[in-house]
Formats: structure tokens, sequence, C-alpha cells
């Protein structure tokens, strides 16, 4: 019977897979419905930053912004990479987001196990708020993931207190 067993685990694991899979497809479409959406009043701000060189980008991000140019550098090379559109200005919010949720599987497996891991990152993926700064050309989503690093450092720093860990 232990063929019975193995079966069973199988089906348990294709399905949970199914669930994660169901759940990352609704949270990429509700951020994804109004990806070229017009953009609002301060996204123009970041849209202003990075159509320009690099190096104004640096200097509007710091003097316009007051904020660290690390995401606007980053928004310029989506922009100018991928061409001028509300998704391209958008997209480094969304990979930020994706970052976060994976972070978090992360912290949830090491700190507890698989199942705690997808938890976690589920809350996080179809959190409103959450949704809200990963649709936005905003850098909201960077400091989101920017502390969900060292929290992972944190966590595996002292549950296995290997190099990695101690460094992040």
């Amino acid at each position: 019977m232990p063929w019975v067993l193995t079966s069973v685990q199988t089906r348990l694991k294709q399905r949970r897979w199914w669930g994660v899979l169901t759940l990352f497809l609704i949270g990429a479409a509700i951020r994804l419905v109004g990806f070229t959406r017009s953009l609002w009043l301060d996204e123009f701000g970041t849209l202003w930053a990075v159509e320009s060189t690099f190096g104004q980008t640096w200097h509007r991000a710091l003097s316009f912004h007051g904020q660290s140019p690390f995401y606007y550098l980053l928004t310029w090379i989506s922009v100018h990479g991928l061409g001028e559109s509300e998704a391209s200005l958008r997209a480094p919010s969304f990979v930020f987001a994706v970052g976060t949720a994976l972070t978090l599987w992360m912290a949830g497996r090491w700190t507890k196990d698989s199942r705690a891991g997808w938890f976690a990152a589920g809350i996080f993926w179809l959190c409103a708020a959450a949704v809200m700064e990963s649709a936005n050309a905003r850098p909201y989503a960077l400091p989101t993931w920017a502390t969900a690093l060292p929290i992972l450092g944190f966590i595996r720093a002292t549950t296995r207190g290997d190099v990695p860990g101690r460094v992040t």
C-alpha cells in the first residue's frame, strides 16, 4: 500500500502548485488590469525624471523628488529599454513586488516550512496595499523589497549561521 500514499502525496503536491499558480495569476491580473491606464500626477513626476539622460535622471531624482535616485535609474533603464509607455514606467514596481513575494516565501520557508512560505508570499501578493504599490510608477515597492531582504538575512543568519545570511 505504500504506492497509494505516494500517489496521494503526489496529487496533493500537484494541487498545491496549481493553487500557487492560480493565486499568482490572480494577483498579477489585479495588478496588470490598469497597467496601461493613464498616469496620475505623481507618476508624471517619475516620467519627467526619467525621460532625459541617465545623468539628468540622477539630478532630477535628487533635486525634484528628494529621494534616492536608485529607483529612478532603474526606471530609466526600463523606459529607455522597452520604450516610453505607462507599462514600462510601472514595470520596475511590479518586478520589486515579485521580488518581495519571493523573499517572503523564502523567509517563511526558512522559518517554518514551505507551506508557511507560500502563505507569507500569498498574503503579501494579494494584499491591497502591495497591489497598489506594485502597479504605480512610484518607488514604494522598492523599499518594501528592501525591508524584506534584511529580514530574510536575519532569519537565515539565526537559523543557519552561514555567510550569505550574515551578509544580507
